[in-house]
Formats: structure tokens, sequence, C-alpha cells
């Protein structure tokens, strides 16, 4: 039992770690169309400070979805750890449009 297990999570990471678009983020995130749903490991980052997203005024936090930066919505960060540096970040939520609306966004 602990063998196939093993062999189970072996293959979830396996396939994790060859996820389209250099992330590790798991779900319908190749295509980051509408609806996409994403749960994984994305870059995480500044909107403007980070990403200089056009528009973007004052600090926002964004991920990065393939190569495209998205703010995120419905996630509000305790602190302000996202300006300095992108950071690799545990996420889950779903695209929506050019957002990410997230329900998880924690630093790695």
């Amino acid at each position: 039992m602990k063998q196939l297990l093993f062999a189970i999570l072996t293959c979830g990471l396996l396939c994790a770690c060859t996820a389209e678009n250099d992330n590790s983020a798991t779900g319908t995130q190749g295509s980051s169309g509408e609806g996409a749903s994403i749960s994984g490991e994305l870059e995480a980052g500044c909107g403007m400070c980070i990403y200089q997203m056009a528009g973007v005024n004052g600090c926002k936090l964004a991920v990065k979805v393939g190569d495209k930066p998205l703010l995120v919505e419905g996630f509000q960060p305790k602190q302000m750890w996202y300006c300095q540096s992108a950071k690799k970040c545990d996420v889950e939520g779903k695209v929506e449009g050019d957002k990410f609306l997230a329900t998880k966004v924690e630093p790695k």
C-alpha cells in the first residue's frame, strides 16, 4: 500500500514539475483562458513594482500565469511581501478575463 501511494505521489510530482509554461501549477492554465482553474505553484509579485503592468497604480498583488501577470482579486495578503521581489507561491483560484480570482496565495 505504501509503495502504491509513493508511486502515485511521485507521478503527480513529475506531472506538476513538467507543467506547461515553466510553472508547476495544475489545472487548465495552459490556455490561461476565461474560467481556467489553477492550483499549484506560480510566481507572484507586485503588479506595479515587479511586473510594471500598464494602468496599475499602487501596490497590487499579481500572479504570473504563463508569461502574463494577472491582478489578484478576492484575496488580500496579510503582509506586503510582494513589492520587494517576485516569489514562488502556492495558489488556488481561477482566471476571469484579465484577473485571477484567488482563494489561496501563500508564499514559499
